[in-house]
């Protein structure tokens, strides 16, 4: 990626792997739409449920020419699983808009 990439964590330690994994998915964004300009990712637990245990939220802001692209999907349990989610639908979501700008 071009400029830095933003990750937040709130209420939780993100482990090495979950680096890793947000910044090999975020370099592959880029494959979609080449003209990025910011990323910023957020990973959070909001709160913990007493019967189901932690539910791990990520939220991934992508500031396009033309454009923001914003991705929250539903918590999931496992914080890689929650950004294997949020990555996969920024990635349909960003094919979506570069298609849009494209006029098609």
């Amino acid at each position: 990626m071009t400029l830095p990439l933003e990750i937040v964590a709130r209420h939780v330690d993100l482990p090495q792997t979950a680096e890793t994994t947000i910044h090999e998915r975020t370099a592959k964004l880029e494959t979609f739409h080449p003209r990025i300009t910011s990323c910023r990712v957020a990973v959070d637990v909001p709160h913990r449920h007493h019967r189901h245990g932690p539910a791990h939220t990520v939220r991934i802001d992508l500031a396009v020419p033309g454009g923001r692209v914003v991705v929250k999907p539903k918590p999931r349990q496992t914080i890689l699983s929650a950004i294997q989610d949020a990555f996969d639908a920024a990635e349909r979501k960003l094919k979506d808009f570069a298609h849009r700008q494209r006029g098609a």
